[in-house]
């Protein structure tokens, strides 16, 4: 499972895995890939009409980067916002 990692941190677990396994279909890898990763990121993939039963890896792999970033913007735009009550002098 993803936990703390990264997206590209995850897939570097799984592609290690992947490589001692052998011989894994896409679509393994797709399904595998897809639910390890953070609730919030397979929502993302969800909205954004990707399907871990249809959609291919690379595909997969992009939005869910993608998504990591923008959701990082996001944390970050906020942490600089002032806190209700707290003074913004």
């Amino acid at each position: 499972f993803q936990d703390n990692k990264s997206v590209q941190e995850y897939l570097y677990e799984l592609t290690e895995l992947w490589n001692i396994i052998g011989d894994v279909d896409e679509r393994q890898r797709v399904i595998r890939f897809w639910t390890g990763l953070n609730a919030e990121l397979q929502q993302g993939l969800w909205i954004k009409e990707l399907n871990p039963e249809v959609s291919g890896f690379d595909e997969v792999q992009a939005a869910a980067e993608l998504l990591e970033i923008a959701r990082s913007a996001g944390s970050k735009g906020r942490s600089n916002q002032p806190k209700p009550g707290v003074s913004a002098d």
